[in-house]
């Protein structure tokens, strides 16, 4: 018996399906953040990275919930992974120059906010 044809891209289907559902949870934590449940919003982007491997998407709201606990390290360091991804994105920006000046750490604003070969995050949505 022939095996089912395969969509363009996929390869394996499981991993699409995978890919998908990563992509659903990643949708989930954005509108979660945004009803301003910011717990629940990281622990979908925690599952959604398990999959996706990066995302600026999800890095950005793992940076908002440590920042709102005062865990500026942990903000600082997923606003960096997120602009990595989209250096141009301005509310990333801000909210690195945010958790950069709770912090302490305002000398390093520049060098963050400096451009630099950025790498393709993929399309967001």
């Amino acid at each position: 018996m022939a095996e089912p044809p395969q969509p363009d891209g996929c390869g394996e289907l499981p991993a699409c399906f995978r890919r998908a559902a990563a992509l659903r949870g990643r949708n989930i934590a954005k509108v979660l953040s945004w009803a301003g449940k910011t717990e629940d919003a990281a622990r979908a982007a925690r599952l959604a990275l398990a999959e996706l491997g990066e995302d600026a998407e999800c890095s950005f709201i793992l940076g908002a919930e440590a920042s709102e606990f005062g865990r500026w390290d942990d903000a600082m360091l997923h606003y960096r992974e997120a602009l990595r991804h989209e250096p141009e994105d301005v509310a990333i920006q801000r909210a690195l120059a945010r958790a950069l000046r709770a912090s302490g750490q305002r000398a390093d604003l520049q060098h963050d906010l400096e451009p630099r070969d950025s790498v393709s995050a993929g399309p967001t949505g």
